[in-house]
């Protein structure tokens, strides 16, 4: 991953529990989500460099949504 020009970077994510496509951000590095239930989801998220190359192994990170 080349971060020299961070403005180019892509980003994508997707929360396996509810929809396995993932969800192309462009260069906005922000997720949205809305009308979540309770329960426990894995954000999975990845990067492309400026050239496209996607790292599709990424990162992730275990959420929980508690109910209110």
């Amino acid at each position: 991953m080349d971060f020299r020009d961070p403005a180019r970077t892509r980003y994508a994510y997707r929360l396996p529990e509810l929809d396995e496509r993932w969800i192309d951000t462009g260069t906005r590095g922000e997720a949205d989500f809305s009308n979540m239930t309770p329960g426990r989801f894995t954000l999975e998220f990845a990067a492309a460099d400026p050239d496209g190359l996607w790292n599709r192994e990424g990162a992730s990170l275990e959420i929980r949504v508690i109910p209110p």
